[in-house]
């Protein structure tokens, strides 16, 4: 009897069910096409990070939800308990030693669930949250070289638009290179010039003062030639006797302004005692001269006039 009525009751959700809409954003349509259809332009929704809730441990929410409208808020207890009694008394499901194992092992699981599902749930969330920091940490490096990558890009895009000034300085450059080589290469044709202008002109020199040279020499040569050994005696003694001259009177009147106070230089005929000793010394003086000029004969005979001028007193007047 409790049969008929879950199969009736099927037999009128089946169309409610055809045109129903998807249960949920996790749950994929069966008419989708996998691996062979034209890729959507749209990304796929991102799944969920906790999944939904459940009733008795299996049963989604969402199912009875979706049964309330239809069955009412028992409807799902009763269409549950219904299939369940339908498959054991058809004998679909038949109780065997299987079932109390199952029954043991789900209760167990339930237990090991209920006991130490919250703290295994914390371990797998730690590690799940490492994870998703490692992948996260791996974006960010990823974002940062890229970004990187593109701040590099943008500076040699800048750079490119600003090569022309590199051009500009290169062309400056290269113009300078050119007008130093030029001016290297001017100051050393310069200097060449300058170099064979001073040949030249030291060549000239040298030959002009060669000439000079040779013509003082020639000259001297003729000159000495052309000068006798009496008249360099002549003119030795002569000079000698000058000199000679010069020293006595300057030695006379510095003796007459130390001894006396006379105004006048001397003259032989003067009195003072110091004035005859000073005329003495000269006499004796004049007459050593004399004795030397007529010890040479040869000088004596060819320069009479010579001996005459030292004889005379007058030499010594002023």
């Amino acid at each position: 009897m409790l049969s008929r009525v879950v199969l009736s009751a099927a037999a009128t959700a089946a169309p409610c069910l055809k045109n129903a809409a998807a249960l949920g954003p996790g749950v994929l349509q069966a008419t989708r096409a996998f691996h062979t259809g034209q890729p959507r332009l749209a990304p796929l929704p991102p799944l969920p990070e906790y999944g939904g809730k459940v009733r008795l441990g299996l049963i989604p929410e969402e199912f009875f939800q979706f049964l309330y409208p239809k069955t009412g808020v028992t409807g799902p207890y009763v269409l549950g308990t219904g299939l369940s009694l339908y498959f054991l008394s058809k004998e679909i499901y038949v109780i065997t030693p299987e079932t109390f194992s199952t029954i043991s092992v789900v209760g167990l699981i339930v237990y090991v669930i209920k006991k130490y599902g919250a703290s295994f749930g914390e371990f797998i969330d730690k590690l799940n949250e490492e994870k998703i920091a490692q992948l996260e940490e791996v974006k960010q490096s990823s974002m940062k070289q890229i970004q990187d990558a593109i701040d590099m890009e943008k500076a040699q895009q800048a750079l490119v638009q600003k090569r022309h000034y590199l051009f500009d300085v290169q062309r400056n450059n290269i113009a300078l290179a050119l007008e130093v080589t030029y001016r290297e290469r001017l100051h050393k044709a310069y200097k060449e010039v300058k170099n064979r202008l001073d040949y030249h002109i030291s060549v000239q020199n040298m030959m002009r003062r060669k000439e000079e040279e040779h013509m003082i020499d020639w000259v001297e040569k003729h000159v000495v030639k052309s000068i006798s050994v009496q008249q360099v005696h002549y003119d030795l003694l002569y000079l000698l006797w000058l000199d000679l001259k010069v020293s006595i009177h300057v030695l006379f009147s510095m003796c007459v302004c130390a001894h006396t106070e006379c105004r006048y230089p001397w003259r032989p005929e003067s009195s003072n005692p110091m004035e005859l000793e000073l005329q003495t010394a000269m006499s004796h003086l004049m007459w050593v001269l004399r004795t030397i000029l007529r010890s040479s004969e040869r000088v004596g005979s060819e320069c009479p006039c010579l001996l005459s001028h030292l004889s005379s007193p007058s030499c010594f007047h002023y």
